[in-house]
């Protein structure tokens, strides 16, 4: 693993067709990508342990990246 790692957690809320009573479904993909081409590093992104205004310009293309990286079908 690099030492510093961006993530991005998508979920997808499914329905439950068969009536199942189970409750709410949902699918979790989990997309993450090296820190280390950015240029920054886990402290610079993040004060006190939260993201700061660095993570900010980060975060919107990580999300784009992440969103095309899954390609969801139904059977």
């Amino acid at each position: 693993m690099p030492d510093g790692m961006m993530t991005a957690r998508l979920v997808r809320l499914l329905d439950d067709p068969g009536d199942t009573g189970f409750g709410r479904r949902e699918l979790m993909l989990v997309y993450g990508e090296d820190l280390a081409p950015s240029g920054l590093t886990f402290n610079d992104v993040t004060t006190d342990g939260k993201p700061n205004a660095r993570w900010a310009a980060l975060e919107q293309p990580l999300m784009q990246r992440a969103s095309v990286a899954f390609r969801m079908t139904e059977n």
